[in-house]
């Protein structure tokens, strides 16, 4: 049988392909098999060959196809209703590899997009800004610029990955190191304002060793969510907390531990200095994860279930309406009873009644049609916010997070 492979009057029995080669052939007076002559002879074969091995094995002919370069949005920030900054990079799915990341500013609210500068990749990479010039790339390196995003330096790190945050001209940033994967951590919490990189080390708050999961900041109030690994090597949730800017801090009681869904993050969000939620989730397993909200009315002291939801039970407390469906990705509050959650594999989640109950603000099918993710949500005031979904769409609100506008970057 292989060497029948050889002879093109197999092949037009196979396809219409290799039926066009014979009709091409007759068309020319040229027939293999006819004694047209060694070289042509043998250059039938071959087109012959490889025709047979397209028919036979289309997989081998297609195995490595050169895949489109995406366009991928990893971070917004916004400092008003009209200008923010976006950090965009290309990914070659051929090479497995990052381009460079590139720094974009609009003066419109999001539309339209202008390329400021760039800076050599790396991974997890988020951008701030506090005002028109002060802004930072953070995450397993740590840039400045104050000049609005044209240039930018880098700053040493006191470990391998930090977070930053401002309240006011006061800027925070929280080194992590970690002698093994998210386990024996050490953290550095430093203060700066925002027209320097003059760094001052704070005093430590008390949730290490451990994983800091999350920071909010009210004026000279602060809270730090973190990990603790406890004697089993299980994870247990801490939150500590400061009312001086950061010189001494006090643990307080976080109820994630006692929710029923095995916390294993925490994110919380302050939208005064005594009105806190607290936003906790499992780990996440097959596109869901058990999920609680609390609300505190006294800085954290008291906290007070309104709505939960785990993995193998429907919802409860509320009105059964906090899906177990995705992984928590961010979350922001707007005012004493409107909050938002954006949910990885989900969509973001909108709720008017102080968090008993939640609807979803964009139709999944809209918001994440790719299946990659959506957050982070921002805010910059009660109106007018921001959402972004994996890899290169943004969605406005100018009417409390009501109606969305897809805007499609580029």
């Amino acid at each position: 049988m292989g060497l029948l492979l050889w002879k093109p009057c197999l092949v037009k029995r196979i396809s219409l392909g290799s039926a066009r080669l014979a009709i091409a052939n007759r068309h020319h007076g040229r027939n293999c098999n006819a004694g047209a002559g060694h070289s042509f002879n043998i250059f039938c074969r071959i087109v012959c060959l490889l025709a047979m091995a397209t028919i036979l094995f289309p997989n081998r002919a297609a195995a490595h196809p050169t895949r489109r370069v995406i366009e991928e949005t990893s971070s917004i920030t916004f400092i008003n209703p009209s200008i923010g900054w976006r950090l965009g990079q290309r990914w070659n799915p051929n090479t497995s590899t990052y381009g460079r990341i590139t720094i974009w500013r609009t003066n419109d609210g999001g539309p339209r997009w202008h390329f400021v500068s760039s800076l050599p990749a790396f991974p997890d990479a988020r951008i701030a800004f506090a005002d028109y010039r002060d802004g930072w790339i953070y995450g397993s390196r740590l840039y400045s610029t104050h000049d609005g995003g044209s240039t930018w330096r880098r700053i040493s790190l006191h470990g391998w990955q930090t977070v930053v945050t401002f309240s006011g001209t006061s800027v925070w940033r929280l080194d992590t190191a970690c002698r093994g994967p998210d386990s024996d951590c050490h953290l550095t919490l430093l203060d700066s304002t925002t027209h320097s990189d003059s760094w001052r080390v704070l005093t430590g708050p008390p949730v290490a060793p451990g994983v800091a999961t999350s920071i909010a900041r009210a004026g000279p109030d602060a809270w730090i969510a973190g990990q603790l690994p406890n004697a089993r090597n299980r994870m247990r949730l801490a939150l500590a907390a400061t009312t001086d800017s950061g010189n001494t801090w006090r643990r307080l009681p976080i109820p994630c531990n006692q929710a029923g869904i095995g916390a294993f993050y925490a994110d919380i969000v302050a939208y005064t200095s005594s009105n806190l939620w607290l936003f906790c989730a499992s780990q996440p397993s097959a596109g869901s994860q058990g999920k609680a909200v609390y609300r505190s009315s006294d800085a954290g002291f008291r906290w007070r279930l309104v709505a939960r939801s785990t993995v193998s039970a429907p919802p409860d407390e509320g009105s059964h309406s906090l899906t177990s469906s995705g992984y928590l990705s961010d979350a922001a509050v707007i005012s004493p009873t409107v909050a938002f959650i954006a949910l990885s594999r989900d969509t973001l989640y909108r709720s008017t009644d102080s968090g008993r109950t939640w609807r979803a603000a964009i139709p999944v099918s809209l918001s994440d049609p790719g299946g990659g993710g959506v957050g982070p949500v921002q805010f910059v005031d009660p109106r007018h916010g921001w959402l972004l979904s994996f890899p290169s769409l943004l969605f406005r609100t100018v009417d409390a997070g009501q109606t969305w506008r897809k805007i499609k970057l580029r």
